[in-house]
């Protein structure tokens, strides 16, 4: 599945309305967020790199052991 880079905006509403499906990340400051919503459950992480973010979105990392850093957005 493609990466899509997107917009504070655009990821608030995939966070919110759950679609459309797939894999993105964006930047905040500089920090990367990664949103995984392939099953439509919107999986949110933080990471201090873009590499790291992208390799988590592609199944390549484990996620973060950080309780902080992963959540599932309600």
């Amino acid at each position: 599945m493609e990466l899509k880079k997107v917009t504070s905006k655009e990821s608030l509403r995939i966070i919110q309305k759950r679609e459309p499906k797939g894999t993105f990340y964006r930047q905040c400051g500089e920090m990367w967020i990664g949103i995984d919503n392939r099953e439509g459950e919107a999986w949110v992480e933080e990471f201090e790199t873009q590499d790291d973010c992208k390799a988590w979105l592609k199944d390549e990392a484990e996620p973060s052991e950080n309780i902080n850093a992963r959540f599932k957005i309600k």
